[in-house]
């Protein structure tokens, strides 16, 4: 599909008038991620969490045999790592962590 102004403006009438999807979606979707991580990054943020990437088709690969239960088994492994790592860049950005107070090197920890 050719990117246009006039395919941008059909495509925002129909997410608008059929999609069903609510009129800010991924605003609302932000506020449900920080809802479910109001109790820290636990066993069932984590469940939660890829329940939400699944949905979103994130969990999907070329390579046969990765499922959601594979990576929440993998994932469930890391938990305590990602507890002490979420808790030390919290304790960096005093705050909810964002571009604008913590740097990539600060927190490239949770990539490797």
């Amino acid at each position: 599909m050719k990117v246009s102004l006039e395919n941008l403006k059909k495509g925002m009438q129909w997410w608008q008038q059929t999609s069903g999807w609510p009129p800010d979606y991924l605003n609302l979707e932000y506020y449900r991620i920080y809802q479910d991580r109001a109790s820290g990054i636990t066993e069932q943020w984590l469940t939660l969490t890829v329940d939400r990437l699944a949905k979103w088709s994130a969990t999907r690969s070329s390579r046969p045999g990765n499922t959601k239960a594979k990576f929440l088994g993998l994932l469930n492994a890391k938990l305590p790592t990602l507890q002490t790592e979420y808790q030390r860049i919290l304790d960096i950005s005093k705050g909810e962590p964002s571009i604008n107070t913590v740097s990539w090197e600060e927190i490239d920890t949770l990539t490797e």
